[in-house]
């Protein structure tokens, strides 16, 4: 029975390293994710920081109309690139979230598996010292034979 147990102990080990990559895979794509949402937010930060202060600059100096005018276009392309930069991270923001969905359920599989191989261990070693134990009362009932005989033989040697 040991040798079915281990068997099934191995393809538990196999499982449990599959689920264990598998898991591994999708944590490193969210962690990538992750990674691109915090380097967008911090060039959307950026841009923004950018912009009020080319907005307050350019309100200062009080330069002629055209001047103004040509300001104020760049300010309006300005604010739209932000715009498209803030729907960007938003984006990202979704991919993080769906993301994070797909590991939760991977990460609990992986749990199970773990579970699984932890309770299959110890089915393996209750199972490996019943055997030894088994042995050990075969041994020591060998031994007792042997040595009823021997005690046989040399009283039998003795009486003779």
């Amino acid at each position: 029975m040991a040798g079915s147990l281990k068997r099934i102990l191995r393809i538990r080990h196999l499982v449990e390293e599959q689920a264990r990559l598998e898991l591994e895979r999708e944590t490193q794509r969210l962690r990538q994710a992750q990674a691109a949402r915090i380097h967008v937010s911090a060039q959307v930060h950026q841009q923004r920081e950018q912009l009020a202060g080319s907005f307050v600059s350019g309100r200062e100096t009080g330069t002629e109309a055209s001047e103004d005018i040509r300001k104020e276009n760049d300010w309006v392309l300005a604010e739209a690139a932000l715009e498209f930069s803030s729907w960007n991270q938003m984006q990202l923001e979704q991919w993080c979230i769906q993301e994070a969905e797909r590991v939760a359920p991977l990460a609990e599989q992986y749990q199970q598996r773990r579970q699984e191989l932890l309770q299959v261990e110890k089915l393996v070693e209750r199972q490996t010292s019943a055997e030894r134990i088994v042995q050990d009362h075969r041994d020591q009932a060998e031994a007792d034979a042997w040595f009823q005989i021997e005690t046989r033989r040399r009283e039998r040697s003795q009486s003779e």
